[in-house]
């Protein structure tokens, strides 16, 4: 069965306007949230530090040079990282960062690219479930 004018001309709508959004999303915003590439996103004082703290000790684990539950900058605590952020499933991609020698700073943009990546993703499967002319993912 083929797709009438109209039916193609509203997908390719859709298609466009979801362009537009991640258009926005990266160049009206991420790229300036990074300082574009310069910078690490948001205070310094605050989680981006912590962050990157958690996301080398997922690093040492990976390397083998350091125990899962217990890392270094809370000693003499042990097993403390259960009870806060331990980023084990956002920190893939700051493991293929670090193993390609990226600076620090483009390590932690890395994660906060892909988190960004699978929000755009998430709003457009939002967006296709309400406007009537957008296909599902």
């Amino acid at each position: 069965m083929t797709a009438t004018a109209e039916e193609s001309w509203q997908k390719a709508l859709g298609w466009l306007l979801t362009a537009a959004l991640v258009a926005v999303i990266i160049f009206g915003y991420l790229m300036r949230a990074t300082g574009y590439f310069t910078a690490i996103p948001g205070s310094i004082a605050d989680d981006p530090l912590y962050n990157s703290f958690v996301l080398e000790h997922l690093y040492r684990v990976a390397s083998g040079s350091a125990e899962l539950w217990n890392p270094q900058f809370f000693y003499p605590f042990k097993g403390v990282l259960a009870f806060s952020d331990n980023h084990l499933g956002s920190g893939i991609p700051y493991l293929l960062a670090r193993i390609a020698g990226l600076p620090r700073e483009h390590r932690d943009q890395a994660c906060h690219l892909r988190q960004s990546y699978r929000r755009s993703r998430v709003l457009k499967h939002r967006i296709s479930q309400h406007v009537p002319f957008h296909e599902p993912l």
